[in-house]
């Protein structure tokens, strides 16, 4: 019977003889992630914090055009935003 185990005490069941097997559709993708168990976030984390960067970064390029083509700036920010919206909704919807 399989029973889920937390990746601290793999070390413990190791010394103790118990053999862990990773259920996954992938085993050696599994076993590669562990590796990077001592990292306290996800490659998910660094995904969003990249995006964010990107973000602010633009906008700090544009800043003038907040007050010179305001009605651009919005209709650009609307269309990457619909784009990214409907994306994630394909991606959704696909699996």
């Amino acid at each position: 019977m399989a029973e889920l185990v937390d990746a601290r005490d793999l070390k413990s069941l190791a010394r103790m003889g118990v053999r862990v097997r990773f259920s996954s559709r992938a085993p050696a993708v599994s076993k590669g992630f562990s590796l990077f168990g001592w990292i306290p976030f996800s490659i998910g984390d660094l995904f969003y914090f990249l995006i964010l960067l990107l973000a602010v970064r633009w906008v700090f390029k544009n800043r003038r055009r907040i007050r010179t083509n305001f009605k651009g700036f919005i209709i650009d920010i609307a269309a990457t935003l619909s784009i990214v919206y409907f994306v994630f909704v394909n991606w959704i919807f696909k699996s």
